[in-house]
């Protein structure tokens, strides 16, 4: 089945939201504490991300299938912080996560010519991918913010 790769609009903030929480339950959720989880769930909601899709410094790419079934999202914000980074289980595993970045990043890369690292904050989940992408960690211990997990992470460009 055919993949096309796209932008992301605020217009995809409803598909956008469904795709994100539905990976953050399957994947996400055994690392956070009930706080964290009604965090995510409340930052990712429709309404949230039409605002964060429409701010001026934030890149968001996706991928969808032939039935525009949204399968993968990244929303870079202020040009270098991997804000949002999301792939149906499915498709772990199969370069689209990969492509999806790349594509925002080259989009970073164009409307910022002087940027030299991108930062992510990545849950424990995500951590061996960061890894493969070339980030590196920050600090090896897990912070915690509102009840999320995370490892902050820096890929030098």
């Amino acid at each position: 089945m055919p993949i096309e790769y796209h932008a992301i609009s605020p217009d995809d903030s409803e598909k956008a939201s469904t795709l994100i929480q539905r990976v953050l339950h399957t994947f996400n959720a055994k690392d956070y504490t009930d706080e964290g989880i009604t965090n995510l769930m409340d930052f990712t909601s429709a309404n949230l991300l039409a605002e964060l899709l429409s701010r001026e410094k934030t890149i968001a790419t996706g991928a969808s299938d032939a039935n525009a079934t949204l399968l993968g999202i990244c929303v870079i914000r202020n040009w270098s912080h991997l804000t949002l980074f999301f792939v149906d289980g499915a498709y772990h595993g199969q370069g689209l996560g990969r492509k999806i970045f790349e594509l925002a990043l080259g989009e970073c890369r164009t409307k910022n010519p002087e940027l030299q690292t991108m930062t992510v904050n990545s849950s424990l989940f995500a951590l061996d991918f960061y890894k493969k992408m070339g980030f590196v960690a920050e600090s090896e211990t897990p912070e915690k913010h509102n009840g999320v997990v995370y490892i902050p992470m820096k890929l030098a460009l």
